[in-house]
């Protein structure tokens, strides 16, 4: 990564097809949604800040999938797909989880909203897919959008 004065900062992160990357309001830090195979694959989020002219991974994935997995239905299988939709401030990221529109969950294509603190990973407030929409629709691309109408 490359800061305008053009001096490289950081590390080389690994970057999988079908990425998309949001840099925070202040630019101190990014979160990286990507799948590990393709438009069926499973989705995944990466945050990173920039402290001290290095990157810091957050891990937010721990949280979001354990959270996500206590909803009513649950699902047999582990891997929810998981994505960064935007950011709420400079540390706030809003998630969302999925469970797998072609899985054997009883809830496949049901989603949830989840605002984390990039700071340290920990969960700031959750959602349901009608809060999701009434707090974030903006937000929501339109494939999500579908999933709360």
């Amino acid at each position: 990564m490359q800061k305008t004065s053009g001096e490289r900062i950081g590390q080389e992160i690994g970057i999988n097809t079908l990425t998309e990357i949001i840099w925070a309001p202040d630019s101190a830090a990014f979160a990286v949604t990507q799948s590990d195979g393709g438009a069926v694959g499973t989705w995944y989020v990466e945050v990173y800040r920039i402290l001290h002219r290095r990157l810091q991974k957050i891990d937010v994935m721990k949280t979001v999938a354990a959270e996500f997995q206590k909803r009513a239905g649950g699902c047999p299988e582990k891997d929810a797909n998981i994505a960064a939709v935007g950011w709420l401030g400079p540390k706030a990221l809003l998630v969302v989880a999925e469970a797998p529109p072609h899985s054997s969950c009883r809830d496949m294509g049901k989603i949830r909203g989840y605002e984390v603190s990039v700071t340290n990973g920990h969960l700031i407030r959750k959602y349901n897919a009608d809060e999701l929409k009434y707090k974030h629709l903006k937000l929501l691309g339109p494939r999500l959008k579908e999933y709360t109408q």
